[in-house]
């Protein structure tokens, strides 16, 4: 198995840490997992860790407009994950391209607590 991981929308903060965190103490041999190709900016990518299963892969138009970056995510993401991993999982949340199977993680509850929500409506 072939994991990849969109990290083209989490740069700083806890969404970098989390993701630092999760590949630095990962096993993935315990769990059948050849390679984690991770898609990301150079900031980003140079925040992990180099591990032999690692593949990081710098994407220079990242650092491009947003209009740039969502055609990247869209359209071009599609298509490395078609020929390059077997799952995609998306820390960042918003995954909108059309690659099957993938996984996204929500990291900001605060917008689901009801509190919240009667505090700003």
């Amino acid at each position: 198995v072939i994991i990849g991981i969109d990290a083209s929308n989490i740069s700083v903060g806890g969404g970098i840490t989390h993701l630092q965190n999760l590949l630095r103490f990962s096993k993935p041999e315990r769990y059948g997992i050849r390679k984690v190709i991770v898609w990301g900016g150079k900031n980003s990518l140079e925040k992990f860790p180099q591990e032999t299963w690692l593949d990081l892969r710098e994407i220079s138009v990242l650092s491009r407009s947003l209009v740039h970056r969502l055609y990247w995510q869209n359209i071009t993401l599609t298509s490395l994950a078609r020929k390059n991993c077997d799952l995609l999982f998306v820390p960042g949340g918003l995954y909108l391209g059309i690659f099957r199977p993938y996984a996204t993680m929500c990291q900001n509850l605060l917008p689901f607590a009801n509190e919240e929500i009667a505090r700003y409506g």
